[in-house]
């Protein structure tokens, strides 16, 4: 899915697969890009499909800077999260989770579950989930009814053709009328 937020382009693919291959993981790869530095999230072989992340300069960027500020940002989040590591290779850096900080799938789905039953139980969202929950249902939405949208524009010009050809052949043509996004439309 492709679509624009606040001018900025988003592009977003999922492929979920019934099962992971023989002797594999869960695999995961995330692209954010940035004007200073590209966040990844990589889950895949060669992270023994544990996610690990990594930034890298974008184009254009003063990779010391980048990398002091990557050194403040850790050095300032070392209370909360001791023993985080900067690991650099000359292209990008690596940031070392300890495995203090990592949960696994299940845990994290516990986590995830005893939230959500808070929530039930409370009968409302916290305040900082509404705006996101309003963003994903709208971006979702929004799609569906563009995807809907040049599928009845398809089915319309077919149907449009057979009238043409029933035409040839008949008196009279029905008029078929259908609610879309712009009201009642006939064909």
């Amino acid at each position: 899915m492709s679509y624009k937020l606040k001018d900025v382009n988003v592009r977003i693919s999922v492929i979920w697969n019934f099962e992971a291959p023989a002797g594999a993981g869960d695999t995961h790869y995330s692209l954010m890009r940035g004007t200073k530095a590209n966040v990844i999230i990589r889950q895949g072989k060669e992270e023994n499909y544990r996610p690990e992340l990594f930034v890298e300069s974008a184009s254009g960027a003063n990779a010391a800077t980048l990398e002091a500020a990557l050194r403040n940002r850790l050095a300032a989040l070392e209370n909360q999260y001791p023993g985080l590591e900067l690991k650099s290779d000359g292209k990008q850096w690596h940031i070392l989770i300890p495995a203090q900080h990592r949960k696994d799938h299940e845990a994290h789905f516990g986590q995830v579950l005893e939230s959500f039953l808070r929530y039930l139980r409370a009968g409302k969202l916290p305040s900082w989930e509404v705006p996101n929950m309003i963003t994903k249902y709208y971006t979702t939405r929004r799609r569906w009814s563009l995807h809907l949208v040049a599928l009845l524009q398809r089915v319309r010009k077919h149907l449009r053709d057979a009238c043409e050809m029933d035409q040839e052949t008949a008196t009279k043509t029905k008029v078929l009328t259908f609610f879309g996004p712009e009201g009642t439309q006939r064909l």
